[in-house]
């Protein structure tokens, strides 16, 4: 019986998120329904469904950042790469929801390393993005998240040297 209903709501919401609905409410009741290694292959199996999926976590909502907590033992490899250069995305714009929420699943290195190189041509853009990044953590008050706080802010200094050799010899 279980088995049959757990079949039922895996097939509805999939279904529901091929059909473009991919919100973080269905994702969560899909990664319930099936685990988060089915979750992640469902998922990424569709272009579509995997750029809502990146797209929320790059917003910085907490919905969708407790979704990424939520997929990450399923994530690995290219899938994995994506969700963490999503996550560095939304801390740009959101670090405190990101310091609170993600390391939950995933390391302070991880979140807070260089932006994704494959994004960038150039040194120049790279390096404004990382200290975008590390302006928008320094900004963060919160005492809830302070230590993250200064561990991220640490990694991201430390990420400077590896992204300007990159791009001296890529």
């Amino acid at each position: 019986m279980r088995r049959t209903v757990a079949f039922a709501i895996a097939l509805v919401v999939t279904q529901s998120a091929r059909a473009g609905s991919v919100t973080p409410s269905r994702v969560q009741h899909l990664i319930a329904a099936v685990g988060p290694n089915d979750a992640v292959t469902r998922l990424f199996a569709s272009d579509h469904d995997s750029a809502i999926l990146l797209r929320g976590i790059a917003s910085g909502s907490t919905a969708w950042l407790r979704v990424a907590v939520r997929l990450a033992p399923g994530l690995d490899a290219h899938p994995r790469e994506e969700v963490l250069s999503r996550l560095g995305v939304a801390l740009r714009h959101h670090s405190d929801r990101v310091l609170f929420v993600a390391p939950e699943a995933f390391s302070i290195a991880e979140i807070c390393g260089a932006p994704d190189v494959d994004e960038y041509e150039h040194l120049a853009p790279a390096l404004s993005e990382l200290r975008a990044r590390q302006t928008s953590v320094r900004a963060v008050t919160s005492r809830k998240v302070s230590r993250p706080r200064e561990e991220c802010l640490a990694a991201l200094a430390a990420a400077e040297k590896p992204l300007r050799a990159f791009f001296v010899n890529p």
